[in-house]
């Protein structure tokens, strides 16, 4: 009888070392892109190949032709929307945070620059939970657990941008230039409400920062831009309708004096705020120099001196020109900067 290794034993031995260089593939980048491609090319239609391609895990922002497809799909009446934006949902549970910021992206575009006619807003409402991934981790590299933060922080402003337009109506970070005009058109109470409905959404475009522990990725920059530019449109609104409520709060009784007030103390917060991420889009996007003027703390001393003269009860109050005077110092955006996304061309957002 002959000796020595056995056909079978040998081709035993071989697919144990092929099992393991499989493991040991699946845990590299480049194999997970190279699978990730693969799923798109292999998909039947061209609208969720599109899908597959804008949110694949290369990195950086969505590429441009593949968003503009899908965008321009949203149109057509033979593509149904309401499953493209499945196909989206869909990724964002995948463990891979360059693949759940990409699919983020690509429904803020959406939003931006969908028709109106699309109605896309009403279709996204009904899945609001979609967006709430508090616990998301990509614990399959370092990058990916520092990426993590940056993905929850995103989810969670979107979701607060769509329940902005579904309480308003509005879509108030697409055009500061409508939104303005818009605001212009109501009254005072009214008014009130509406830059009060909006501060949770800029709050929370304040904590897409890369300051806090998030990677340097050319994924997550590439977010922080399309968050800094709706903030920087929500802080013109923001301070617009902050100077146009001082110009009365000299002739105002006690309770709206008081939410004035108030709304003056979040509005300089969020200028503090705006700041900061004015100094990460000067490092980060190429964006040109912009400067904020704040008015003097004896303003801010002024306002709250008037609301004691105030009898409990509400009233007016003398010193009414101060208001215009004060109100004169408030911050304002000396020069506009631009990002190097297309602008879109802003309208109001359709009733629901």
């Amino acid at each position: 009888n002959m000796s020595g290794p056995t056909f079978s034993g040998a081709l035993h031995k071989l697919n144990k070392e092929l099992t393991k260089a499989t493991k040991t593939l699946a845990s590299d980048e480049t194999f997970r892109a190279v699978v990730d491609k693969t799923q798109g090319v292999m998909a039947l239609e061209p609208v969720a190949k599109a899908v597959v391609k804008a949110t694949s895990r290369e990195a950086g922002p969505p590429k441009e032709k593949h968003v503009q497809f899908l965008i321009h799909a949203t149109s057509d009446p033979a593509v149904n929307i309401i499953e493209i934006l499945n196909d989206l949902f869909g990724r964002l549970r995948i463990k891979d945070a360059t693949i759940v910021l990409k699919s983020l992206m690509v429904l803020h575009r959406f939003m931006r620059d969908c028709p109106p006619a699309t109605r896309i807003y009403q279709r996204l409402f009904p899945s609001l939970h979609e967006f709430r991934i508090p616990k998301f981790l990509d614990d399959t590299s370092n990058e990916g657990m520092q990426a993590s933060l940056m993905v929850r922080s995103y989810a969670l402003y979107l979701e607060e941008k769509l329940q902005v337009v579904r309480e308003t109506r509005f879509d108030y970070d697409r055009d500061p230039r409508e939104s303005i005009a818009h605001m212009d058109g109501l009254d005072r109470a009214r008014l009130r409400k509406e830059l009060l409905t909006i501060l949770p959404q800029l709050a929370a475009a304040h904590k897409c920062s890369l300051r806090d522990d998030v990677a340097m990725q050319q994924t997550t920059v590439a977010t922080f831009g399309m968050v800094f530019k709706d903030a920087r449109n929500l802080y013109q609104v923001l301070n617009n309708g902050v100077l146009k409520l001082l110009e009365h709060y000299f002739e105002s009784g006690r309770e709206e004096a008081t939410e004035v007030l108030k709304l003056y103390k979040e509005y300089l917060q969020h200028t503090t705020e705006m700041e900061k991420m004015m100094g990460d889009a000067r490092e980060l996007l190429g964006l040109e120099e912009a400067e904020l003027s704040k008015p003097p703390p004896s303003f801010l001393a002024s306002l709250e001196a008037y609301l004691q003269t105030l009898g409990p009860a509400g009233g007016g109050g003398g010193g009414g020109g101060g208001g215009g005077r004060g109100g004169g110092g408030l911050c304002r955006l000396l020069t506009h900067s631009h990002t190097h996304e297309n602008a879109s061309q802003g309208t109001r957002a359709n009733a629901p």
